[in-house]
């Protein structure tokens, strides 16, 4: 019975959601907010430590969101004139941030993308 409510109630939520969601897929990218800036500065010290380097700029540019047991955050980060990095942050639903992976040598036109 509670399986057959979980999927009503999955089905109702994708139904109405202004935008159709693949459940488990991606969402389009959008600009970031400073919610995303948030997450993103929370694991600035590891990005830098991983890619040996240190951002005086360091600006959520846009992200895209996919849901798991939690949230998997693709950010894209300004990290130089044209210059930036994707983050993937995973944020289970009791909170904390953790980096999951970076993707360096991209560029401010590079699309955020499932990585």
């Amino acid at each position: 019975m509670k399986l057959i409510l979980l999927v009503a109630l999955i089905a109702i939520l994708c139904l109405t959601a202004g935008s159709p969601i693949l459940v488990g897929g991606t969402t389009e990218a959008k600009p970031a907010n400073k919610k995303v800036q948030v997450i993103a500065d929370s694991v600035k010290g590891e990005v830098e430590a991983l890619t040996n380097d240190v951002y005086d700029v360091y600006e959520a540019v846009s992200y895209a969101t996919q849901v798991v047991a939690g949230v998997n955050y693709f950010i894209k980060v300004k990290v130089g004139k044209d210059e930036a990095v994707h983050l993937k942050v995973y944020q289970g639903f009791t909170g904390g941030n953790t980096l999951s992976s970076v993707e360096v040598d991209k560029s401010l036109d590079d699309d955020i993308t499932y990585f």
